[in-house]
């Protein structure tokens, strides 16, 4: 019993004795929409280092998904690996690589290996980052690479030699032409609104007022709103064009008063308590002058109005409709009418 203890221990002793203390990376792959890449590997599955990544709209939340990482490593002779992470960076092509974002990749499960130690497996597979996120029109890059905390080797890195593993993609949208046209719009009023991109489609917030496909804006309330001209080009990339509006408030007027029971071929005289107004009048059977004095030469209905114009170039206007008295009929004088002085 002894002697077998002894051999197992010198069996022990021997094995440790043989294996210098090391880890490493064996192989390491980023996941991207579920997708495994191989960055320090040579399988099957597709290179990220040189890779295209594709095409995508500007705001997209799917198509380019950050799922995680696997890392495969070894460790001999007594090291141990304590923690693992894939760090990756995004940024404009022509521009410099900026700080990087580490991500946690934490232990799966292990087996013996050749060394006196374990070959290792790392994983997660549930990370969700949208790497489109925020991202402007233009071409980019995304650097990778991997590392590993161990207690023989300090820091051991999987960067593809210190260049690190770098794919490319692509972000686009139409180009959208400003919205211009006249916007000092008042309420009650309309204007005409463009852009010299062609094939987009307007739209607005809120309820107090109506665009229409024309172009023509209807504003029937106070309250500022914003106005959208949206382009989508053959990839299904769309942009947008916006313009805030703030519609004009009407000057307040106060009510027409004065005597409006006018007989045909009379005249009134007509005020409104608010001042700097404009007198006008419907129709050819009278005629309104600027003191407010009315004169009615004709029968029928007509409406008069007086408009007042405020700072901001807003008008409003009190009307009053004024149905004129018919005249009654006269029937004609007779009897002789040739009568001598003093006759």
């Amino acid at each position: 019993m002894k002697k077998n203890l002894l051999l197992a221990v010198l069996s022990f002793i021997s094995i440790q004795c043989c294996f210098s203390q090391s880890a490493g990376f064996n192989q390491t792959y980023i996941i991207i929409n579920n997708t495994y890449y191989d960055l320090n590997a040579a399988t099957a599955n597709p290179d990220f280092n040189g890779a295209n990544l594709g095409s995508f709209c500007q705001g997209a939340t799917t198509g380019l998904t950050f799922k995680g990482a696997e890392h495969n490593n070894y460790k001999c002779g007594g090291c141990d690996i304590t923690s693992t992470r894939v760090f990756y960076n995004i940024h404009l092509t022509s521009n410099a690589v900026g700080a990087f974002v580490s991500n946690n990749i934490p232990f799966t499960s292990d087996f013996a290996n050749g060394c006196g130690g374990r070959d290792q497996k790392w994983s997660k597979t549930d990370y969700s980052t949208n790497l489109l996120s925020g991202l402007a029109v233009g071409n980019y890059t995304i650097e990778v690479y991997s590392e590993e905390s161990t207690s023989c080797s300090g820091t051991v890195y999987a960067s593809n030699g210190g260049a690190n593993y770098k794919a490319t993609f692509t972000i686009t949208a139409p180009t959208v032409a400003p919205i211009t046209g006249d916007t000092a719009v008042c309420v009650n009023n309309s204007t005409t609104l463009a852009s010299a991109t062609s094939g987009g489609v307007w739209s607005n917030s809120g309820t107090n007022a109506t665009i229409f496909q024309s172009g023509n804006l209807f504003v029937n309330g106070a309250g500022s709103f914003t106005v959208y001209y949206t382009v989508t080009d053959g990839n299904g990339c769309s942009n947008v064009a916006s313009k805030i509006i703030v519609p004009g408030t009407l000057p307040t007027v106060a009510a027409i008063t004065g005597n409006t029971t006018v007989c045909v071929n009379g005249n009134t005289t007509l005020a409104c308590a608010t001042p700097d107004g404009v007198w006008s009048n419907s129709g050819t059977n009278a005629t309104i002058f600027q003191s407010g004095n009315l004169f009615v030469n004709g029968a029928g209905s007509f409406t008069v109005y007086y408009t007042v114009t405020g700072a901001n170039g807003c008008s409003n206007a009190s009307s009053q409709i004024i149905s004129p008295g018919t005249l009654p009929t006269v029937a004609a004088i007779t009897g002789n009418t040739t009568v001598c002085v003093n006759g």
